[in-house]
């Protein structure tokens, strides 16, 4: 892996859809309600003009914010998700998806897809 992704947060364990475990805490100075971007690593890219690397492809899973912070890791849950009482939950995801990769500062995304469950 490239030096660029040294540090960076991984994922230690997928709770369910919407929250993930990962490798960093309050001794790496994260606060609860932090927001970042999660992302898998795609494949290495190359410029079909130079044949340079241009680095590997960073695929967005989605956004989170922490939730409960241990001195060493912290609980990482989607802000992608509104629910309506008792009437729907509405989760916005990224059209391309992958599994959950790596933890990288919030920015914007490609094409949001929304899925409604439990419609009333």
């Amino acid at each position: 892996m490239s030096e660029a992704y040294d540090g960076m947060a991984r994922v230690l364990h997928v709770t369910d859809e919407y929250t993930v475990t990962i490798n960093k805490g309050k001794a790496d100075e994260v606060k609860v309600g932090d927001k970042f971007l999660i992302f898998a690593l795609g494949p290495e890219l190359t410029d079909p003009d130079t044949d340079e690397s241009l680095g590997r492809l960073e695929i967005v899973c989605g956004r989170a914010k922490f939730i409960h912070l241990q001195e060493r890791m912290c609980t990482v849950r989607t802000i992608e998700t509104e629910s309506i009482a008792g009437i729907k939950k509405i989760v916005r995801r990224q059209r391309r998806g992958g599994s959950f990769g790596m933890l990288g500062l919030i920015g914007d995304g490609p094409e949001v897809e929304e899925i409604e469950e439990n419609p009333k």
